[in-house]
């Protein structure tokens, strides 16, 4: 786990810790949200009920097109957090081990 100081310089401020275990793990999480909204109502089916005649049909498979590209986007976003997430964490672990290879020359 790696610290930085913090960023104010304030008296008595604590420093930030960085436990990039933690940033994998949510990496991995925010990947496999985007990956189950991105690809939720694949295969789903039809959302919108067949109904000859109603005024309100059009409107109906409109909404279900505009949450099909909601979680689409939303995927998008949640599977690029997790990248970068995963860029941070293992920048951190890279920092980690350059200082300790440092101090052990």
């Amino acid at each position: 786990m790696g610290q930085i100081p913090s960023q104010h310089g304030a008296a008595g401020a604590e420093p930030v810790a960085v436990r990039p275990a933690a940033l994998l793990t949510a990496a991995h999480r925010l990947a496999g949200l985007g990956h189950q909204l991105g690809h939720g109502l694949a295969g789903a089916g039809e959302l919108v009920v067949e109904a000859p005649g109603w005024t309100s049909a059009a409107a109906l498979v409109e909404v279900e097109v505009a949450v099909h590209r909601q979680l689409c986007g939303s995927g998008a976003l949640a599977a690029t957090a997790g990248r970068a997430l995963r860029t941070t964490a293992t920048g951190y672990q890279d920092a980690d081990q350059r200082a300790v290879r440092r101090l052990f020359r």
